[in-house]
């Protein structure tokens, strides 16, 4: 499982200083997103540079390449962020898993407001994420890995937690100083009792009546329970009444999933 950044356009703009119309064209969102496809003077372009230098090119390549000099990589599974670029270095890297890689089973996944809003990105990769690994872990013998080294650092940081939640072989990056990948620690993560017991009834009650009364929520948990799921931007409050945020019921969904396939206890 990959989360897609732009290095490659990066690379690209970098090493084509020289020629002025593709450093242009690679410039503008628009034009990559009309252009992320075979036959493209731009796309092939990037390509032909990628076949020759894919681990100086690809931020994800270099990461992934002592995994895939290991044999462990039979299918990957692309995140994008929902703009030009990213389809545009996404249709790339799956292009060359298949054709470089001899990878057959490459799925690109566009994540919808992943790079535009940050809420809205952030709950469709958790979302996205933890479902496959469910899925995935379904399957008997089945290693999952996470390269969280293209994308945006603050999604990434948070998709690390739920992975961590649901138990992935491994979660790696590339580090931009010591130039080889760091396997990040799998900490065995589950969310404290008291916690969770709240959330879940605030759950409930929108689920009713569309919000939770802030009086029965404070005399059930106590004003400190409450206070803390407001400071740790939880659950938001309006006119007394309380809500879940978009990201904690992507990841009480995460917990659910956890429950279920046994991923972890805490």
């Amino acid at each position: 499982m990959i989360t897609v950044g732009a290095s490659i356009i990066t690379n690209l703009r970098r090493l084509k200083v020289e020629d002025k119309r593709l450093v242009r064209l690679a410039s503008d969102d628009a034009e990559l997103l009309k252009r992320a496809h075979r036959g493209d003077v731009l796309f092939e372009a990037a390509y032909e540079m990628l076949k020759e230098k894919p681990r100086e090119m690809s931020a994800e390549l270099n990461s992934l390449w002592p995994y895939v000099e290991r044999g462990l990589v039979d299918e990957t599974y692309l995140y994008y962020t929902q703009t030009g670029a990213g389809k545009f270095c996404s249709f790339l890297l799956e292009l060359y898993m298949r054709e470089e890689l001899h990878i057959t089973d490459v799925h690109t996944v566009e994540v919808k407001g992943f790079g535009l809003d940050f809420e809205e990105g952030l709950v469709n990769l958790m979302d996205k994420v933890a479902s496959k690994v469910v899925e995935l872990r379904s399957r008997p013998g089945v290693a999952i890995y996470l390269n969280a080294t293209g994308g945006f650092k603050p999604e990434n940081a948070i998709l690390v937690l739920v992975a961590s939640m649901l138990g992935l072989r491994s979660i790696y990056y590339m580090h931009e100083a010591f130039k080889e990948p760091v396997a990040l620690p799998v900490f065995p993560i589950s969310v404290r009792r008291e916690p969770l017991e709240c959330l879940r009834w605030i759950e409930g009650q929108v689920k009713l009546q569309g919000f939770a009364v802030e009086r029965e929520a404070r005399e059930m948990f106590g004003d400190d329970m409450v206070d803390h799921l407001l400071a740790w931007n939880l659950v938001e409050q309006s006119n007394g009444r309380l809500v879940l945020k978009k990201w904690t019921k992507a990841v009480l969904k995460a917990i659910s999933h956890q429950l279920r396939s046994g991923a972890c206890e805490g």
